[in-house]
């Protein structure tokens, strides 16, 4: 399994066993942390591993044996949207390895002596007590004809990161991303209101996240831009995020 493919039967883990990570698995992260580059060229973001429970507070915390932790120095838009794009290319590594993941909404890492940074997301890490997977059928989520307007016919390709884009998890589920597609470009919009919730930013990383590892799959090369030629355009709902241009 590859990172893509872990799309299609991640499922978020709310119980984990209470068995440490591996070193093996610890350095692995590491080394894929190292890998990651982010969908924005800022470099004002570090992801942190923890492993001190105690140090993650929140209503909605889940226990587990470790936790990753998205940091930058701003909070612009694009630092939420690379939290989001980063920790999903790094969750779906991390379901390679059998290790579950569950996003943690609402909730902060406040043991960081050292470290510098305002937290934009934390997910919590580990073995699951039960099976991390799940079957393509148990997915909830919208239609793609209820997310995407088509303006110009696609390829299979294009299609299939459409399917990946449908997947992403989203805060309480509510995929607040729509698409306008051409042939050799996606449009990304997020629904009026939604962009003031820093958490719905993140879910477009998310979403943004499964289109660029669809397009690895197929081999195709892909580039995210925000256009001013589309962002000054009137969408009835609609707020413009990026597009993916096809190459």
């Amino acid at each position: 399994m590859n990172p893509y493919e872990a799309i299609f039967v991640r499922k978020s883990v709310r119980q984990f066993q209470e068995m440490p990570l591996t070193e093996e698995d610890k350095q692995a992260i590491q080394e894929y942390i190292g890998m990651l580059l982010p969908l924005y060229g800022k470099e004002n973001w570090e992801i942190v591993v923890s492993e001190n429970s105690s140090g993650v507070e929140g209503k909605f915390k889940v226990e587990a044996p470790a936790y990753v932790v998205f940091l930058s120095d701003t909070a612009e838009p694009e630092d939420y949207y690379n939290a989001g794009y980063l920790l999903e290319n790094l969750l779906l590594y991390l379901q390679t390895r059998n290790i579950g993941s569950c996003y943690q909404g609402g909730v902060q890492w406040i043991e960081r002596e050292g470290i510098d940074g305002y937290v934009r997301m934390v997910a919590a890490i580990g073995y699951g007590v039960d099976s991390i997977c799940r079957e393509r059928k148990a997915f909830k989520r919208k239609p793609l004809r209820k997310l995407v307007t088509v303006r110009e016919d696609y390829d299979e390709e294009v299609a299939q990161m459409l399917e990946a884009a449908r997947l992403a998890p989203s805060a309480l589920n509510t995929q607040p991303w729509h698409f306008v597609v051409y042939h050799n470009r996606i449009h990304f919009f997020i629904k009026n209101g939604k962009e003031q919730f820093p958490m719905h930013l993140v879910d477009m990383g998310i979403c943004m996240a499964h289109m660029a590892l669809a397009a690895e799959e197929a081999w195709i090369d892909v580039d995210f831009a925000y256009l001013e030629s589309v962002a000054e355009k009137k969408v009835r709902k609609y707020q413009y995020v990026s597009t993916m241009m096809i190459q």
